[in-house]
């Protein structure tokens, strides 16, 4: 365990340079690292953790910021089961859960990165995390508006979130939440089909 937070240490020192909001919240004392252990059987169940542990740390996120705090980050580090480890699999859990969070705390200023391995390698721009992880951290007004250009119809609620915070969401259970999953997955399949026609 020292060796991965030796590691965890290592990258945030690399990325620090690059991200001036991971800079501040590092010298603020500001962001929180956890390790979550993922014990889902499947990809199905493995998506639901992630996003269930994700879901309860982006309320704490929430809440930091309320209480004060003007750099709130979260890195959530994954531990996931071996026959889940290859890229695909990782990136697939990843990119359902981010998308399920984004559309779940647009409205209250939160921001998502999904980051793995190989991912920042071959985008030739990061030292590759020690683990794949999901990053939580408040939005900033004005400069962030970029991270909606994938989906510009958000933008709207993103922009409105800044002076209308809505109620906290209560985290989807059981049948809903698997619900959401598949939708998610369905809806990814759509957008690949329709890229290729």
């Amino acid at each position: 365990m020292l060796d991965f937070l030796d590691k965890v240490e290592h990258y945030y020192g690399d990325m620090a340079r690059l991200c001036p909001y991971l800079r501040r919240s590092f010298d603020a004392g500001e962001m929180e690292t956890k390790a979550e252990l993922i014990s889902g059987a499947n990809a199905y169940r493995a998506t639901e953790e992630v996003y269930t542990k994700c879901f309860r740390a982006a309320l704490d996120t929430i809440s930091r910021g309320r209480d004060g705090q003007t750099y709130p980050c979260t890195n959530i580090f994954l531990i996931l089961p071996v026959g889940l480890q290859e890229e695909q699999s990782t990136n697939a859990i990843l990119s359902i859960a981010h998308s399920l969070l984004r559309t779940t705390f647009t409205s209250h200023s939160l921001l998502f990165g999904k980051f793995w391995e190989n991912q920042d390698v071959q985008m030739g721009k990061y030292a590759p995390p020690p683990a794949p992880f999901i990053s939580i951290r408040q939005g900033v007004e004005v400069r962030d508006e970029r991270f909606f250009l994938d989906c510009d119809h958000m933008l709207p609620e993103f922009r409105s979130s800044f002076s209308n915070w809505s109620a906290l969401p209560d985290l989807p259970v059981g049948l809903q939440l698997t619900q959401l999953i598949w939708n998610e997955v369905s809806r990814a399949q759509s957008d690949r089909v329709a890229k290729l026609s």
